[in-house]
């Protein structure tokens, strides 16, 4: 019988049908266990830049993670890392940096199941959630708090990769990478911060996130019909997605039309719009609940 193939390094999709990356990992580690191998190195992929997930993925055993959309350099940076290689000091021969979109709407659809309704809520509420991030990020580093605007960069950059806002994220990526002072050292002086790239990126961002026909309404006494079975039984099978780490796009927009603007919705839709799908399922369940008590 031929012996099992072992590889030098896995990169584990965390959010894969039926078996997530999480439960692989651990029956990858349990199997080396029971064989008494060496464990091989595992490297995250995710879409979601949270750090509960990152702490879930190092405790399932592995060793590195990389956000999605793949950046090849930092994914090679992360891989070199894990496998303790020596970094080539040879420079390469430099190419020319890849045309940056302000939104590449085409490309990210994609990861958006292909609905463009949901995906231009998603952006729309990126416009309502971080139009002031330049401003919160600028009084965070004049107040000295490095580590609180370097987490906020890292995890607004990802949001905006997913979403396809190019220019935005390689802004926000030269401001979280200038925030990475490692400790004891001197915070660099505010002048030099990347804050002018980050702001003229937003200028031209906010403007392509809105919709060019809104389909919503302002008008508080306006109301709209509420479809209760059909919501229970699309938040039934979207909380069941969730849990195994996937959105399942159809259930969302039957649940966003059964529901129109009923306002536990917007909640479930900010921590999905976040990526974080524990948060949205606990949301969507308290939801669920309170309709079947309605």
């Amino acid at each position: 019988m031929a012996a099992a193939t072992r590889f030098d390094l896995i990169l584990m999709d965390l959010q894969m049908p039926q078996l997530d990356g999480l439960e692989a990992t651990r029956a990858i580690r349990a199997a080396e266990k029971a064989a008494g191998l060496e464990p091989v190195p595992i490297v995250a992929m995710t879409a979601s830049v949270l750090n509960t997930h990152r702490e879930a993925s190092i405790a399932a055993g592995m060793q590195g993670f990389a956000s999605k959309p793949v950046d090849w350099n930092s994914l090679s940076q992360e891989i070199t890392r894990v496998l303790n290689l020596q970094t080539n000091h040879t420079a390469p021969t430099p190419t020319a940096a890849p045309h940056q979109h302000i939104l590449n709407r085409k490309a990210s659809l994609d990861r958006w199941g292909g609905d463009e309704h949901i995906y231009q809520q998603a952006l729309e509420r990126f416009a309502a959630d971080y139009s002031n991030a330049a401003t919160t990020l600028t009084a965070k580093l004049a107040a000295g708090d490095l580590a609180s605007a370097h987490a906020d960069c890292h995890r607004i950059r990802g949001i905006a990769a997913n979403l396809g806002l190019e220019q935005l994220a390689a802004a926000l990526a030269a401001l979280e990478q200038w925030c990475a002072i490692a400790p004891g050292q001197t915070a660099p002086a505010l002048e030099s911060a990347p804050l002018p790239a980050l702001r003229e990126a937003l200028q031209a961002t906010l403007p392509t996130l809105q919709r060019t026909a809104p389909v919503t309404t302002n008008d508080p006494d306006t109301t709209f019909p509420l479809d209760t079975s059909a919501a229970l039984a699309a938040g039934a099978a979207l909380i069941e997605s969730l849990q195994h780490g996937a959105l399942d796009n159809t259930a969302l927009t039957t649940l966003t039309a059964s529901l129109g603007k009923h306002a536990g919705l917007a909640q479930v839709q900010r921590a999905l719009d976040d990526f974080d799908f524990p948060l949205a399922a606990s949301k969507l369940q308290t939801l669920l609940d309170n309709l079947t008590r309605s």
